[in-house]
């Protein structure tokens, strides 16, 4: 098992599907920005800079399985318009490597982000979420308050006991992939998008994951397995944060089956200093769905 979502299935679907074309302008602005390195106790991580220095900080934390390439490029094209973004890949995908055998645990995650921070001479930034990614924001306005300048929390929960999980054919497509390449293809797709929506965003996932196409390891695979695991049999996180002032963003969609909406509301009314916008039509997909809406939602809550 090499990757989650595969190449050859992507290709299959660029092939038979007529949906429209996804723009490569952030992949080709990303490849042509140098990568900067910094360490934790047992990886090295690679990470990148896109925009102004006169402009706020955004620290994009991305899903599972996924690389700094992932990101959908409407998205983050509308972000760099008002920000200055800083992208990670998490130990063992891109060029982040292991320095140990140890598995990373969230803390060595949020640990990494401090350490993008410090090595760029940022004292505080907003911290942006997306998915597992909103886990590992949230560690890390746990361990470090005094660096976020904000959370934007995006298809994501606060984890524990309380948290909704997804039904068990969403786990299974998530985390028992099929030696079928293309039927597990075809699984992903139903998780992440609406059923009517599939179509119509098959040419643009293809493209995103052929783009990046991180090796996915079962060490990478295992560890953020693991860590996901981990984040629902433990109700620290919501402890810790429950009436934090955290100035923060809940972006969420109705008919998402991998972090059910009603996770946002818990994240509402555990953050008392929390937005939040549920947006119609969207699956766990909603950045690729709703690029524009999304960062515009964003952008005025950095005003």
């Amino acid at each position: 098992m090499k990757r989650l979502v595969v190449s050859i299935f992507l290709i299959l679907f660029i092939l038979m599907s007529k949906s429209a074309y996804a723009n490569q302008e952030f992949y080709d602005l990303l490849n042509n920005t140098y990568t900067r390195y910094t360490n934790t106790e047992s990886s090295m991580i690679a990470y990148k800079v896109l925009g102004e220095k006169n402009k706020k900080t955004i620290v994009m934390l991305e899903p599972f399985s996924s690389s700094m390439n992932s990101w959908d490029d409407s998205f983050v094209m509308n972000l760099l318009q008002n920000f200055r973004l800083i992208f990670i890949d998490y130990p063992g995908i891109g060029q982040s490597k292991f320095l140990s055998n140890k598995d990373p645990d969230i803390g060595e995650l949020a640990q990494a982000v401090k350490n993008v921070l410090k090595n760029e001479k940022i004292k505080s930034a907003n911290i942006l979420g997306y998915s597992m990614g909103g886990f590992v924001a949230q560690q890390f306005a746990r361990m470090y308050p005094d660096m976020v300048d904000s959370l934007i929390l995006i298809g994501t929960d606060a984890g524990g006991s309380s948290a909704i999980k997804p039904q068990d054919y969403v786990i299974d497509a998530l985390f028992n992939p099929l030696p079928d390449l293309e039927k597990q293809g075809e699984r992903i797709m139903k998780v992440l998008f609406p059923k009517d929506e599939i179509d119509n965003y098959k040419i643009k996932m293809a493209l995103i994951y052929e783009r990046s196409a991180p090796d996915i390891t079962p060490k990478v695979f295992n560890y953020e397995k693991q860590i996901i695991y981990r984040w629902y049999l433990d109700n620290t996180n919501q402890k810790e944060l429950d009436g934090k002032y955290f100035k923060t963003l809940i972006l969420s969609s109705d008919q998402d089956l991998v972090v059910p909406p009603e996770n946002a509301l818990i994240l509402h009314k555990i953050l008392p200093n929390s937005k939040l916008v549920i947006f119609k039509g969207a699956g766990h997909a909603l950045i690729y769905q709703m690029p524009s809406e999304i960062s515009l939602a964003i952008r005025k809550f950095l005003e």
